[in-house]
């Protein structure tokens, strides 16, 4: 059997249960609950019956990450490059946020961004500017 689901679903015509079983669980661990479905064709998916899929995905859990936890991310990352200069950009990439919702964070924390011209932000600490 081959690694990837694209390999399979072209070179297989016919696939048993047990393959189709193991594609799905497959596909669900790498790309996740909603994704795995956009992945796996659906003559693949009609060979598992639909308590059995449901089973796999409650067996599989959701991977998610609040906006808090990736807001404190950017924040920890922040204190480790103080005074460097950033893009909403790489804030964005960082945080594994959209570009707005990174405006946003810049935004809303001018403790630790500091605005040099348009699109260029200047990392500062909070703790060492109250103290001069």
């Amino acid at each position: 059997m081959t690694d990837t689901i694209e390999e399979i679903v072209v070179y297989n015509a016919e696939i048993t249960y047990e393959e189709a079983v193991e594609i799905i669980a497959n596909a669900i661990e790498e790309y996740g609950r909603p994704m795995w479905l956009a992945v796996v064709p659906t003559r693949i998916r009609k060979l598992v019956p639909y308590p059995t899929l449901l089973e796999m995905m409650e067996n599989a859990g959701r991977v998610s990450v609040k906006r808090a936890e990736k807001y404190q991310s950017i924040i920890d990352w922040t204190q480790d490059h103080l005074f460097e200069q950033v893009t909403p950009q790489q804030v964005m990439e960082i945080g594994d946020i959209s570009y707005p919702t990174a405006l946003k964070f810049i935004g809303e924390r001018p403790d630790i961004f500091r605005k040099i011209k348009r699109g260029l932000y200047e990392l500062r600490d909070p703790r060492a500017d109250r103290r001069k």
